[in-house]
């Protein structure tokens, strides 16, 4: 009896030893009854329900990216996840496997740099996870990693959390692995409870379970890193910002890096192209369209690409982006650059990732939200009613539909290109010359204002709105029928204010990228003018300072030295006077209202008066000078709402600051 126990207990201690990760000799875990190889340009082993990735030396130090998605399921497709990035794997101690991202926002000039030593002494890599080996070959020299809990848990290699839906159990279910000349493809199902409302009063949602299906790619990136491009601080590009040692002989200089596709002219065509030739680039931008995206569209897709193609054209590079739809039998997380279409969210959306040290764009999505069209007719009408007044009589021809969809995708393509946002023709062009020809960025952009253009061109389409919007409620629109009851205007109203927040949204996002006080003060002045024209409601204005009082674009500001500046703005619409209530129109006395109201709530929720750093202190300060200017015009004034006005705003400064 008692042989029998020990023969028991040492078959569990064997097994318990094998799940936890044993060294194994490598012939005797490819031998393993059950085990499956996938091969391509990496190799993945399944046992049962574990994963595990080959390594040989050859892949130590190299580049890897690891992106994540919803395939489908739960109104949603191709929607990106929160994942891991650029990584790579290295041999470390004890048969160990580390697993690194290096950090890139501290850079040399020069590996020969006389600081160079220094730099690398102080600046050391961190190791971010460590996997146990769990086979090795080490005559041929291939390590064996066990990838299941990094891939399945929903933590590490990807985020998966989503504010409708509610995990029912962790780990997620492996259905599919597919090896490919670029990496690896994983397919998941994960479970999530659900509660499908019932739109009657009084009668309880419906629970119940959804499956939803996730992809990962893991893939090997090459092993040449793409060339570099600094762009200073020029405006309206996507770039990587850094710290820069060495390039002048003391202290440290900012700079950064255009983000870009590599698109490079094959060398057998460069005598070609340096002729003037129109060149085909050597791995031209596939946007492939997800197998679900409506039939009907394709052609108004085809031509937002073309029409990028002519814009490449004028750095010689022909065809340079290709669309093409996606094959049944192939994972939508595969492509590199895909446009999806599904009914989870209203709006349009891009999201790109790419490489840290070089800006090399690797992987992006396009999605497109089912409540597009609605949205897009509001915008286009106010924009465009009184030149175009055919949209408001057959606006839901799908003519109308896939001209707006080819305009909307143009300028959603242009950002996964690199722009920040669409502004003109000209910022398109300045794209593809700086980013994708053979323009230098020395010392950035030529000198053009971009700030007072892109506020040129916010004015003109307030302007625009207002000038639709009192067409229409005065009745001086032809054939809108939603002038003809207080319905349809409290609609165009409400219309008319989600689009005057949205350009004020614009015009305050400018304080990101502000560098000098005289952008600063134009922004600050065309808030304080167009802000107060139009009683938009409380909760857009809020919106609209949230956006100019978020706590990184503040702190931007005092890095450039120009919070002060701002924060004097802010005082000036108080200072010397003192407010007649009575007098104000009710679009100033709630802007005024709402920029304390923000002020206060973004400096509580920034814990300012720990004074835990020199931007805190001087935000505290700051506001304790608000909080004297108010006492002062509360005891000078002689307007009753004033002094209760005053008292107010008073009561809600001192949640943050000591009188």
């Amino acid at each position: 009896m008692c042989r029998i126990v020990i023969n028991i207990c040492l078959v569990l201690l064997f097994s318990v030893s094998n799940v936890a990760g044993q060294l194994q000799n490598y012939d005797s875990f490819r031998q393993q009854k059950g085990l499956v190889s996938k091969l391509g340009i990496l190799t993945v082993h399944q046992h049962k329900n574990r994963v595990y990735l080959e390594l040989t030396e050859s892949l130590f130090g190299r580049d890897f990216v690891y992106v994540a998605q919803v395939n489908k399921g739960a109104e949603m497709v191709a929607r990106p996840l929160p994942s891991v990035g650029v990584f790579q794997f290295r041999l470390g101690e004890n048969d160990k496997i580390y697993f690194c991202q290096d950090k890139y926002q501290e850079r040399i000039v020069s590996p020969k740099h006389p600081l160079a030593k220094v730099f690398e002494d102080s600046n050391m890599q961190p190791v971010s996870d460590v996997f146990d080996i769990v086979a090795v070959d080490s005559i041929c020299g291939r390590y064996v990693i066990d990838l299941t809990d990094v891939l399945t848990k929903g933590r590490k290699w990807a985020q998966v959390k989503f504010p409708q839906l509610r995990e029912t159990r962790r780990d997620m279910e492996l259905t599919e692995i597919v090896a490919n000349d670029e990496g690896v493809v994983f397919t998941f199902n994960k479970e999530f409870s659900y509660v499908y409302p019932m739109n009657a009063a009084g009668v309880k949602g419906i629970e119940g379970t959804i499956t939803v299906e996730l992809g990962g790619m893991l893939r090997l990136l090459p092993q040449d890193n793409m060339s570099t491009k600094t762009v200073g601080n020029a405006q309206g590009f996507r770039s990587v910002k850094y710290s820069v040692y060495g390039k002048y002989p003391y202290g440290v200089e900012q700079d950064s890096l255009l983000v870009r596709w590599r698109l490079q002219i094959p060398k057998d065509k460069k005598k070609n192209y340096n002729r003037g030739q129109k060149v085909l680039p050597e791995n031209p931008l596939v946007f492939y369209v997800e197998q679900s995206f409506p039939d009907r569209w394709f052609p108004y897709i085809v031509k937002a690409v073309r029409y990028w193609n002519k814009v490449f054209e004028g750095i010689g590079y022909k065809d340079a982006l290709l669309v093409r739809k996606l094959e049944n039998d192939v994972s939508s997380v595969t492509p590199k650059a895909l446009i999806a279409y599904d009914l989870s969210d209203p709006v349009v959306a891009n999201n790109l990732i790419f490489h840290p040290a070089t800006g090399e764009i690797l992987h992006c999505r396009i999605n497109i939200g089912h409540g597009l069209w609605k949205e897009e007719r509001e915008r286009y009408y106010l924009l465009n009613g009184l030149d175009d007044n055919g949209s408001f009589i057959d606006f839901d021809s799908q003519k109308m539909a896939g001209e707006l969809l080819c305009r909307v995708l143009s300028e959603e393509i242009g950002q996964v290109l690199g722009l920040q946002t669409i502004e003109s023709k000209s910022a398109k062009e300045d794209l593809v010359r700086y980013a994708y020809g053979n323009t230098l960025l020395e010392g950035g952009i030529e000198k053009k204002n971009v700030i007072a253009d892109s506020l040129r061109r916010v004015e003109k389409q307030i302007q625009t709105i207002q000038t639709v919007y009192r067409g229409i409620v005065d009745g001086k629109v032809k054939n809108c029928i939603l002038q003809e009851t207080d319905e349809g205007k409290k609609y165009i109203c409400d219309v008319r204010n989600r689009l005057y927040k949205e350009n004020l949204l614009r015009s305050v996002a400018l304080l990101q990228t502000v560098t000098n006080s005289e952008d600063l003060k134009a922004i600050m002045h065309f808030f304080n003018v167009y802000a107060a024209e139009v009683n938009i409601g409380s909760d857009y204005m809020q919106d609209v300072l949230k956006c100019m009082m978020d706590e990184q674009v503040l702190r931007h500001l005092e890095k450039v030295e120009l919070f002060e500046d701002w924060f004097s703005v802010i005082q000036s619409v108080f200072e010397g006077k003192s407010i007649d209530i009575q007098h104000l129109r009710e679009e100033e006395v709630n802007l005024y209202w709402n920029i304390v109201d923000v002020l206060v709530e973004q400096a509580t929720r920034m814990k300012i008066s720990a004074c835990d750093d020199d931007f805190q202190a001087v935000f505290y300060f700051k506001l304790q000078e608000l909080y004297s200017q108010f006492a002062n015009l509360e005891k000078t004034c002689s307007d009753k709402f004033a002094i209760i006005f005053y008292k107010r705003l008073l009561k809600k400064i001192e949640a943050v600051v000591i009188p």
